[in-house]
């Protein structure tokens, strides 16, 4: 049942990666990128580093962290079930 729960998020996440992602790839396109002192193999890393920085795998991540350990922990007995 988890791994279904998270696989399910998970391909929720890249599809929405891909379609919100738009915005990221413009600011740091390769024309962008030129002004800087980089060789076209560093512009290939940096736009793929940054893609990996994006905020919205951080907020995935924590979604998908507190979903584990919700799964993980053992539910808390009711105090009157002694």
């Amino acid at each position: 049942m988890a791994q279904v729960v998270l696989s399910a998020l998970y391909v929720q996440a890249v599809v929405a990666a891909v379609i919100l992602g738009f915005g990221v790839n413009a600011i740091f396109s390769d024309a962008q990128l030129r002004r800087y002192p980089l060789k076209a193999r560093e512009r290939w890393a940096a736009r793929h580093f940054i893609g990996i920085l994006d905020p919205f795998w951080f907020l995935i991540l924590a979604l998908e962290l507190g979903l584990v350990v919700g799964f993980t922990s053992p539910a808390p007995r009711p105090s009157g079930w002694d």
